[in-house]
């Protein structure tokens, strides 16, 4: 199958760039006060998919799962 060739100019990064400020709520957080890690990792995939959608327009997009180590 060949290579499909496109005519639109890709977009760069900053085309797509998006920001968003989260006010944490006590039930986002244990007793200590400190913010748990899946709340703030279902905001970062959240504005991952904002910026995966702006950048492909009408494509479908995906976002991935991260491994820290």
């Amino acid at each position: 199958m060949a290579a499909q060739q496109h005519s639109k100019a890709g977009k760069h990064p900053n085309d797509s760039r998006a920001e968003m400020t989260i006010m944490m709520l006590p039930s986002d957080a244990n007793p200590k006060g400190n913010v748990f890690g899946g709340v703030i990792l279902k905001h970062v995939d959240l504005i991952a998919g904002l910026c995966a959608k702006r950048h492909a327009g009408r494509a479908n997009i995906v976002t991935a799962s991260m491994v820290m180590h």
